[in-house]
């Protein structure tokens, strides 16, 4: 039986068995609310905590949580007596009870009793806390409260600007302003947004909440923004005195045009014939943000390398086009697809063209060779320029193709050939051969010319050009023989001058009279960017300079069949899955466009400044083929009667859609002026109804963008605007009836509460694991049967 008995319990060793036992140690947590409205109690906080800490018990354990809209730890759960501060950085805008909760729930440590004491005023303004109520009080968890009092002062807030949701054209305005007042008094209320001019009324409140009206023509239909600003005499808080509101109205449609002046002229001056309200930036003219792209209905860039175009522009021209549906045309020139380097970037994968085109024989091979000075200037200063130079020699050998030749001259008083001559030499040589370049002695210019002239003069290539990189000055006479051989051989020269000790203007001068290009890097960091672009444009590949006749593709009605001639255009590939509109002579794009996510692009890859597209300009039928170019990928207004309702209540949105037709889902993306972005799919709460509500991530302007998708796989899409003015903290109109639900739950303590000493009326049990117990007893059960087996007849006798 013995044995049996030890079997047993090693059996039971094995199984997950556990054994309840009263908790023994208690567990605290201090929640401290650290929003703005209880601002001036953190010292006090501070101090009882500390006051607390110091008077617990050796086995009592405890944390520190604060919180605003998001909470954190500021002390882990220890025994030891610690000085309590609060050194998190939290967003004090806005008081998010509910998740300060879970996130305090989850920390708790099993087997421990366990005692929450939260430090708040109840304002919560983000969140819902009855939505975690029901379970605080299923968690057996000791609940206390110190309730915070704000400071009163003489406030009064601007708390809503009511008008129509939609405006007719010319119609008339009503605003009503709703303002909310701990005292009386007189004040104004000015209002802007109506083509400069400010509109003011003088107001007498009265404690609580006030209403004015104000009528007001309109003349225009564009979306409108309007603001109100409310002062009021003896004021006290100026944090709440903004409030804007928005006017949906049908306009029409806008259209940005991104790129230099000079590039973009003739682009505006079209689209404004047709009627369509045109702005026009420079590519880094300013930090336009996806809630500034999507009051345009179109963008358009114009001849623009994609590094004028910057990061963050970029991602908001993919985000307005993917997910708000804007239209997207890119206008070719000397700056844009490969000669731009569109290659692999994220405006790329947008368009219906490939910047790289295939290597193609019967287009002209290059043989070029690179200079570069290696002087000792070349290492002087924080920014190495001949390292820089070496990276973008190194990238320039990329871009030739296969039947091209290069070479590399680094020259100082001296002129070593460091990549030989010769035909598709390996990137993994260039680099080895190009990085071993250093530094060293003066500059002279003309030998290392002389060198690349020779080796170009016996070349099989059919375009022969040299690129002379130098930061210095070297000799200015001379040069008479060397630029007529170059002449006679075909040789062309471009020249980049490095910094602001280069002799600029003789550098311009030799180029110019070697029919090739100059260019000035005044930062360093330029030099990759500057020779990537000069090797492109050089080896004729990408720029075609000829005169070519459109021809249209397919079963196209949209354009006229008989079209003038165009001087030049930029090589592209056509992209699986794209439509090919207008094509070259070597059926190559000239126009195309794809669907990309809810809107669309197009390419015209010919420039619109006139060099190669005169004859478009000035041909008659001109007008009707741009509006149709643009009225193929222009954002299409919803004329369909969705109803949709919003409104803020603190830092909540509430969005109410209602759709007559049957619908798959709604969704709902919302994008704040920093960019931020969150995409919800909306709950349907009844037939036709969906319903969304969330908190708002920060104060500022909000564009929504509602997105209703049909069953018969149509889909609709409708724009609002909404403004959180000010931090929901400085809102006066407390909800009374949310404070008193939060400390009913809670017993509510003060100064005088002793915590670690307060009894624990919801006892915990804790589980301990039984594995040990049956292991020893099974050792006892088989030591006792071995004595017994051994001294059973002595025993018996």
């Amino acid at each position: 039986m013995l044995r049996l008995a030890a079997v047993m319990c090693l059996v039971l060793s094995l199984l997950p068995v556990k054994i309840s036992q009263k908790a023994a140690d208690s567990s605290t947590i201090f929640l401290v609310d650290r929003s703005l409205s209880v601002l001036e109690h953190e010292k006090m906080i501070q101090a009882y905590i500390n006051a607390q800490i110091e008077r617990k018990g050796k086995r009592d354990m405890y944390s520190v949580i604060s919180f605003g809209k998001d909470a954190m730890i500021e002390i882990p759960f220890t025994t030891e007596k610690k000085q309590a501060t609060f050194h998190t950085s939290i967003d004090r805008n806005f008081t998010n009870l509910e998740n300060a909760l879970k996130v305090a729930l989850t920390y708790f440590p099993e087997e421990y009793h366990k005692r929450l004491v939260l430090f708040t005023d109840a304002e919560e303004n983000i969140g819902n806390y009855r939505e975690i109520s029901l379970k605080l009080a299923d968690e057996n968890i000791m609940l206390l409260a110190y309730p915070l009092k704000k400071q009163v002062k003489k406030d009064i807030q601007f708390t809503r600007l009511h008008l129509p949701n939609t405006l007719y054209e010319n119609g008339d305005i009503l605003i009503t302003a709703e303002i909310d007042a701990n005292y009386q008094g007189k004040g104004v209320i000015d209002f802007y947004g109506f083509g400069g001019e400010v509109i003011s009324k003088e107001i007498v409140f009265e404690a609580g909440s006030n209403f004015y009206e104000i009528h007001l023509e309109r003349g225009t239909v564009y979306d409108e923004k309007i603001v109100g600003e409310v002062t009021g005499a003896g004021d006290e808080n100026p944090h709440n005195n903004r409030a804007t509101a928005y006017i949906h109205s049908e306009k029409r449609p806008r259209v940005l045009v991104i790129g230099e002046e000079s590039h973009r002229r003739n682009v505006v001056a079209l689209t404004k014939s047709l009627g369509m309200a045109v702005d026009g930036i420079r590519a880094g003219g300013g930090n336009y943000t996806i809630t500034d792209l999507a009051e345009y209905d179109q963008l358009i860039l114009v001849n623009v390398s994609h590094h004028a175009i910057g990061k963050n522009l970029e991602e908001a021209i993919e985000h307005c086009v993917s997910r708000l549906g804007s239209g997207l045309l890119v206008i070719g020139g000397e700056n844009s697809f490969a000669l731009g380097e569109y290659e692999e970037s994220l405006l790329e994968k947008m368009l219906p063209v490939d910047s790289f085109i295939q290597a193609d024989q019967e287009k002209a091979n290059m043989g070029l060779v690179i200079a570069v000075d290696a002087s000792g200037s070349m290492e002087d200063g924080v920014i190495e320029k001949l390292a820089l130079a070496k990276e973008s020699i190194i990238e320039a050998a990329r871009i030739l193709d296969k039947e091209d030749y290069l070479g590399v001259i680094a020259f100082s008083d001296t002129v070593e050939w460091i990549v030989p001559y010769k035909k598709s030499p390996e990137d993994l040589e260039v680099a080895s051969s190009v990085n071993r370049i250093s530094a060293g002695g003066g500059t002279l210019i003309q030998p290392s010319l002389k060198a690349a002239t020779e080796a170009l003069k016996i070349s099989d290539t059919k375009i022969n050009h040299i690129i002379l990189m130098t930061d210095g000055e070297g000799e200015k006479e001379g040069y008479e023989d060397l630029l007529q051989t170059m002449k006679e051989e075909e040789i062309t020269l471009s020249t980049i001058a490095i910094g602001a000790d280069a002799d600029r203007r003789f550098l311009e001068k030799l180029s110019d009279a070697a029919g090739g290009r100059n260019y000035f890097a005044e930062n360093p960091t330029e030099i990759p960017r500057l020779l990537t672009e000069e090797t492109y444009v050089s080896s004729r590949k990408y720029i075609n300079e000829r005169e070519i006749l459109p021809t249209l593709k397919g079963s196209n009605n949209r354009f006229p069949k008989d079209m003038p001639s165009l001087y030049g255009y930029v090589s592209t590939t056509l992209k699986e899955g794209s439509h090919l509109i207008l094509a070259t002579d070597l059926e190559e794009p000239l126009l195309a466009e794809r669907n990309y996510g809810l809107g669309k692009t197009m390419v015209w890859t010919s420039d619109l400044v006139g060099k190669w597209s005169a004859n478009w300009i000035a041909w008659r039928e001109m007008g009707e083929v741009w509006r149709e170019m643009l009225n193929t990928t222009l954002r299409q207004q919803s004329l369909h009667e969705d109803k949709i309702e919003v409104y803020l209540e603190g830092g909540n949105l509430h969005l109410v859609v209602a759709v007559s037709d049957e619908v798959e889902n709604v969704t709902l993306d919302t994008i704040h002026a920093s960019n931020l972005t969150s995409h919800n799919t909306m709950l349907q709460t009844s037939k036709g109804i969906f319903e969304k509500k969330l908190g708002l991530e920060t104060v500022g302007e909000y564009l929504l963008n509602i997105q209703v998708n049909l069953k018969n796989e149509e889909t609709r899409s409708h724009k609002r605007r909404i403004a959180l003015d000010y931090s929901p903290e400085y809102d006066i109109k407390l909800q009374e009836d949310r404070r008193q639900q939060v400390f009913k739950d809670f017993t509510l303590i003060d100064n005088n509460t002793e915590v670690f000493k307060h009894p624990l009326s919801m006892k915990i049990r804790s589980y301990r694991e039984a594995k040990g117990i049956f292991l020893t007893l099974a050792i006892i059960f088989f030591l006792a049967d071995l004595w017994l087996r051994k001294n059973w007849r002595r025993f018996w006798t």
